[in-house]
């Protein structure tokens, strides 16, 4: 039983730490596709989308809601980028919070 809560624990720490460095980061989502007046590179997306499913995993069950947000997050910057290996894993994170929130038409369609 220690054992669960722990990796709970960490599970948590790790969301915390994922948010963080995306709360601080100069780029969003949702802003300008564009990093200090410089297009952004296919790699800076690829990280985000990267951090975003990290986030998604660590927060698929204790906040569904939160965890279909961050694969939203990252099935858009892997759409950007054109990356054919984030994209199917942005759309099964996707799915899948989507049936954690009890959303099953949008888990059928992720």
């Amino acid at each position: 039983m220690e054992s669960k809560f722990l990796r709970l624990g960490h599970a948590c720490h790790l969301g915390v730490i994922v948010l963080l460095a995306l709360m601080l980061s100069p780029w969003t989502v949702q802003g300008e596709d564009q990093l200090d007046g410089r297009k952004a590179s296919r790699p800076d997306a690829l990280g985000k989308a990267q951090l975003f499913l990290e986030a998604a995993d660590s927060s698929m069950q204790s906040s569904p809601m939160l965890a279909l947000e961050y694969a939203v997050k990252a099935e858009v910057l892997a759409r950007r980028a054109n990356d054919n290996r984030l994209l199917p894993l942005a759309l099964m994170k996707k799915g899948m919070a989507s049936y954690y929130v009890g959303d099953l038409g949008s888990a059928a369609e992720a």
